[in-house]
């Protein structure tokens, strides 16, 4: 998941990504950072869709 770029003080820029996807062995592995606890992002329908297709994805096959 890509935010976007951010420009830092020193105006060198910098990627955002909130999330991260890749498998270990024969693991998978999800890493989702979407927000501060202050902000109710796990409200959010589109976050919640994030979290539902990475369970979906990292689940073992049948």
């Amino acid at each position: 998941v890509f935010d976007g770029v951010y420009t830092m003080k020193d105006g060198t820029t910098s990627p955002s990504q909130l999330g991260f996807c890749w498998t270990i062995g024969k693991g998978k592995v999800f890493y989702f950072q979407p927000g501060h606890e202050t902000d109710p992002v796990f409200f959010d329908p589109n976050i919640r869709l994030i979290v539902k297709n990475a369970v979906l994805w990292a689940a073992p096959a049948k």
